[in-house]
């Protein structure tokens, strides 16, 4: 890509991988020139937000204009540089994201005597940080198991709940099993089930897994497209998914979430 003209392509299909390559190599040293500069512009605000208030006290109207003018564009370039970091951060995790749903094999269902026991088996042989997850903490594993709501309890097949101080370092998994493919009625009952934990706890799950063994029906384009755009429940985001168990004894995931290193699934 550098140098010549960008426009030039030998490969288009080609091109747009060594495109994608070549943008993770150049976002990961911008994180760290974001990571600088954000820096930077901490500093600039402290020091604009004190000669502010030193100004103020002097008296000196015009000045205390100049710097508050500092301290709100400082503010500014901060929400700015921050929502880069952001945009940077997402391609990031995308890019390992597809490169990993190319170089991982057939995901062939491991031994289990019910579904959900077989998923959890899988997310095991698959992303370490569960794994370790579970070794530290077999306690925050109930399969089956009832999670209590603000107005009800909630029974699935199997969840996995590891309360933490802050909440925000706390980590929630649930899987529930269905003998057919989910309707768009079954989704909305899990996210109303999901608002009612979230009520309780502050914990929004980091997934919501329904499992299903060789359905005989196809999941419906409304539901379909409720899983690929992701469930805006109250309280937050959550990634709802469908596990199917295919005759050939290989997972179908809608959508599919690989499992990155460091990345709890």
């Amino acid at each position: 890509m550098m140098g010549g003209d960008p426009r030039a392509l030998e490969d288009p299909l080609q091109s747009l991988f060594e495109l994608s390559r070549e943008v993770s190599r150049m976002a990961r040293w911008s994180m760290l020139r974001i990571y600088v500069t954000l820096l930077f512009l901490l500093f600039m605000v402290f020091f604009a937000l004190l000669l502010l208030a030193s100004v103020l006290a002097s008296g000196s109207v015009g000045g205390a204009l100049v710097f508050l003018g500092l301290f709100v564009a400082g503010l500014m370039a901060i929400h700015t540089t921050w929502r880069m970091r952001g945009l940077f951060r997402t391609y990031l995790v995308r890019h390992a994201a597809i490169n990993a749903a190319r170089k991982q094999p057939t995901m062939t269902i491991p031994e289990g005597e019910t579904p959900a026991k077989r998923f959890l088996a899988y997310l095991r042989n698959w992303n370490d940080a569960f794994r370790a997850l579970l070794e530290t903490s077999p306690e925050a594993l109930r399969t089956p198991g009832s999670l209590s709501g603000l107005r009800q309890n909630h029974r699935f097949d199997a969840y996995v709940f590891d309360r933490r101080f802050p909440r925000s370092r706390s980590y929630m998994l649930l899987v529930r099993e269905y003998a057919a493919l989910p309707t768009a009625k079954d989704v909305g009952r899990l996210v109303a089930e999901v608002e009612d934990i979230h009520a309780k706890w502050k914990v929004m799950p980091s997934r919501v897994v329904m499992v299903t063994v060789r359905p005989a029906d196809d999941l419906s384009d409304e539901v379909y497209d409720m899983l690929v755009n992701g469930v805006d429940a109250h309280g937050g985001f959550t990634r709802f998914q469908v596990a199917i168990e295919s005759a050939d004894g290989s997972y179908d995931f809608i959508p599919l979430v690989p499992e990155l290193h460091g990345f709890m699934p």
